[in-house]
């Protein structure tokens, strides 16, 4: 969509990061974020307009922030808080339920606030998706599962300093006059060791348990989904296992899904073996992503299963890129990502 073709409404959030100025795709921010600070006049999008929009008209206004904050590829950064260097932040609070919460209930597609992304994931790559069905699930996939529909894509490390190559992603997708639905996704807190081709693995939502993992944000996270409000089945099962059942509710249009809703129990993000990095490379893995994937390229095909018990997969879809994959201070921080709260059930 062209810009001065996007509703009145829209450019008082296209022009937020750079004063009052039309934004100009490409065109480095001066604009400062970090724990004491935020994106002036962006936050919160003026939230119930903003949930009002259709779905390209969101995806518009946040393709804009990324373009308008571009980091330069020559010069990434890559310092960001951590336990030893907390760079002003509260650390203790990023571990306690009424912090995590906010990722299970906040509705907007921006962080909200002041808060900005810290400690997990903090440095990506994104880029716009669009999600296509493919071919005919016997299960009769409701929802989004159903509809398809377009997004934007997030691609990051666990962290910049940790020994071992850990990639994850999560992604959206827009609906029309509707709070967004978001797959995050991971293999597992081991990593690929030193293999640094980003798509070596597939990713799932659901986690695969590892030796290694963290058992105080295992409890952090535990004790965040106890707070959270509702009976069990308004709650995930637990911290590694995300539910699908929110994106099989809801149709692209923002409507309800009338009858059984049918989810997945699984949905597993398989690379495009196309896709490939040099295990070796020391470049930024940031740098790599942008140089291998092209606007119109399949990223993953998605497979899904539909019990836990279930031995099959089949494919029910394709994520592909519909630009490039590029990294920016809005994608690092204040884009936002809602955790699907309500777990798997079998209607």
């Amino acid at each position: 969509m062209a810009f001065d073709a996007i509703p009145n409404v829209l450019c008082f959030f296209l022009c937020a990061s750079s004063g009052s100025k039309t934004p100009t795709p490409g065109k480095q921010s001066t604009a400062v974020v970090g724990p004491q600070g935020s994106w002036v006049n962006t936050d919160p999008l003026n939230l119930r307009v903003y949930l009002g929009l259709t779905a390209s008209q969101k995806q518009d206004v946040q393709w804009n922030l990324i373009q308008n904050s571009l980091h330069d590829w020559h010069n990434l950064p890559t310092k960001f808080p951590n336990l030893e260097d907390p760079m002003g932040y509260d650390m203790h609070a990023l571990f306690t339920p009424e912090y995590l919460k906010v990722s299970f209930e906040y509705e907007g597609d921006q962080m909200p606030g002041k808060r900005n992304r810290a400690l997990f994931s903090p440095k990506a790559v994104v880029g716009k998706i669009k999600y296509n069905v493919v071919g005919n699930s016997k299960w009769g996939y409701t929802g989004f599962f159903k509809n398809g529909g377009i997004g934007i894509m997030r691609l990051a490390l666990d962290g910049l300093s940790i020994p071992a190559f850990i990639p994850t992603g999560v992604f959206k997708i827009y609906l029309d006059g509707a709070r967004s639905i978001n797959f995050n996704l991971v293999r597992n807190v081991e990593g690929q060791k030193s293999n640094k081709n980003f798509f070596q693995n597939s990713f799932s939502n659901v986690i695969d348990r590892s030796p290694v993992d963290d058992k105080n944000v295992e409890a952090a996270f535990n004790a965040t989904i106890n707070a959270l409000s509702g009976g069990p089945l308004d709650r995930p099962l637990n911290g590694f296992t995300l539910g699908l059942y929110e994106q099989a509710s809801v149709n692209a249009d923002g409507s309800k899904v009338r009858g059984p809703i049918v989810a997945p129990f699984e949905g597993r993000c398989k690379p495009n073996p196309l896709l490939r990095i040099n295990p070796s490379s020391t470049n930024d893995f940031r740098v790599d992503i942008h140089n291998v994937v092209k606007p119109g390229m399949v990223l993953y095909t998605y497979w899904a299963r539909r019990t836990p018990d279930s031995t099959v997969e089949e494919q029910i879809g394709e994520i592909v890129a519909t630009s490039e994959f590029v990294a920016s201070e809005y994608g690092d921080q204040k884009l936002f990502f809602r955790q699907p709260q309500r777990r798997w059930s079998f209607d």
